[in-house]
């Protein structure tokens, strides 16, 4: 499974298991799609990060707002991940219907509780998931808010235009 999602092998390789039915090996597809989508998501944010910090170091011009804006995502970001940890130990169940129906076409998502996916892939072991996804965006939220913090103190303070 864990070789299908990061490339290593094709879906064959899963279907020749035979432990799939065709609507699970369906929505494996669809995962790893969602999968690739948000992994590109994610290095596209570190490659923004980057550039804006890197802007930071060489233009002076803007640096005090670029600097507010890093504080202000990061502490919108921080908000938003402690509201869905709020979300995961307290109302889990409607967090992953809403992130399903968010993201996968209706039907294709619900399995009975004897299917291969079910099994594998109990509820806590996405209630773990989720923690561990949810404390690392929180700890690099925490690092960008601080260095915003530390670098706001540092540079002199303009009025943004935008």
């Amino acid at each position: 499974m864990l070789d299908y999602v990061s490339n290593r092998t094709d879906i064959s390789t899963l279907e020749n298991m035979e432990i799939f039915t065709g609507k699970e090996i369906d929505h494996l597809k669809d995962v790893k799609e969602m999968n690739e989508r948000l992994n590109f998501v994610q290095k596209f944010s570190l490659l923004a990060v980057v550039y804006l910090l890197l802007f930071v170091v060489l233009v002076d011009k803007n640096r005090w707002c670029i600097v507010n804006y890093i504080n202000i995502g990061s502490l919108i970001t921080i908000l938003i991940v402690l509201f869905l940890l709020l979300f995961i130990f307290l109302k889990f169940d409607l967090l992953f219907e809403s992130l399903h129906t968010l993201l996968f076409q209706k039907g294709t998502w619900v399995f009975s509780e004897d299917s291969s996916l079910i099994q594998l892939y109990p509820r806590k072991f996405w209630v773990d998931s989720g923690s561990y996804l949810i404390a690392i965006t929180l700890i690099e939220s925490l690092v960008l808010y601080l260095a915003s913090l530390f670098l706001k103190k540092r540079i002199k303070r303009i009025k943004c235009k935008y």
